[in-house]
């Protein structure tokens, strides 16, 4: 099976991973979003899903029940897991669903994948695209420019609510792991620095994948200006970190719900 193989700009070691990052819980119960958000050592799993011509073929009553099961099946999870979908038909070529999974628990996003993919739910007319995973983390480099990090924490998003989820990839190079520490902690300022401008229009998390997959960071991004993002990218480019960093196509849907996705 053919993979989606995306990367991205590195900007996404420590400023895009800020506004979710506190100070680590206990594995609870409860899945409530933004504390899953804030918390440290939560899995995050990204599912990209195509549709077969069987489901263009379905019925108003075939699609109410598979919705009806898929209902069934976030119930049975909703402590467990937390589910964000996206519409990515129209946006993307090969690829109807992108799914965004968070649990503290990895084999529950693992589960529920694999009862999803079922042929009693979606199986017999979704096919799995590509799969990435990645965990949360506290912040690298934060704590050795505080005058930075407190202008940081002061930013927060001011945009409408964001219509775009966007997962983007990054591999780092090893020449990159190999400088020493203080070269890359003044490419960290500087891309941090070109970032500060765009906090308001573009939310972020960040995910570390390295020996979790092929990619070392996945990227998830909400935004409901699509021009914020694109000035976002290009600034990021200028900056030295770049060239130390190999980046493709991101994978974007509309933010919605199994009941827009399954009608």
């Amino acid at each position: 099976m053919k993979k989606i193989v995306i990367g991205f700009t590195a900007i996404l070691f420590f400023v895009f991973l800020l506004p979710f990052v506190g100070k680590a819980k206990a594995p609870s119960k409860s899945m409530e979003k933004s504390g899953v958000l804030k918390a440290k050592g939560v899995t995050g799993t990204f599912v990209i899903l195509k549709a077969n011509s069987a489901w263009k073929k379905t019925d108003e009553g075939t699609r109410k029940s598979v919705l009806e099961k898929v209902k069934n099946l976030l119930a049975q999870y909703s402590n467990k897991v937390e589910v964000d979908a996206h519409d990515t038909s129209s946006l993307m070529k090969k690829t109807n669903i992108f799914l965004r999974l968070h649990s503290r628990v990895p084999n529950h996003n693992n589960l529920f994948i694999k009862e999803l993919l079922s042929t009693q739910i979606l199986g017999a007319y979704f096919s799995l695209q590509d799969a990435r995973w990645g965990i949360t983390k506290g912040l690298n480099y934060a704590t050795e420019f505080p005058d930075l990090l407190a202008r940081l924490k002061a930013s927060k998003y001011e945009g409408e609510t964001p219509i775009f989820g966007i997962m983007v990839t990054v591999d780092k190079t090893a020449q990159w792991w190999n400088l020493p520490h203080k070269e890359r902690l003044e490419m960290i300022k500087e891309h941090t620095v070109e970032t500060l401008p765009f906090i308001k229009d573009v939310k972020r998390k960040l995910y570390h994948s390295t020996g979790l997959g092929a990619t070392d960071f996945i990227t998830y991004f909400e935004t409901a200006n699509l021009k914020a993002f694109n000035e976002l990218i290009i600034a990021l480019k200028s900056v030295r970190e770049g060239q130390y960093t190999t980046y493709g196509t991101p994978v974007m849907g509309y933010i919605t719900t199994f009941d827009e996705l399954i009608k």
